[in-house]
């Protein structure tokens, strides 16, 4: 099982080792990259969200 951070910092070599097995790394590996990108947006939203109320209460 590959680590999320692996694949940012490695894109490429985690691509090119995954093509080795046949696989269509290329198109996962964005998918999985831009999903990683909108999860860590929201997260940063809902951490805001939650430092507002935490100071208001």
């Amino acid at each position: 099982m590959l680590q999320i951070n692996t694949i940012r910092e490695k894109k490429e070599e985690v691509i090119e080792r995954l093509s080795v097995k046949n696989f269509p790394a290329k198109e996962v590996i964005d998918n999985i990259l831009n999903v990683d990108t909108q999860r860590r947006s929201t997260q940063s939203e809902l951490d805001a969200i939650l430092a507002a109320q935490n100071t208001s209460a």
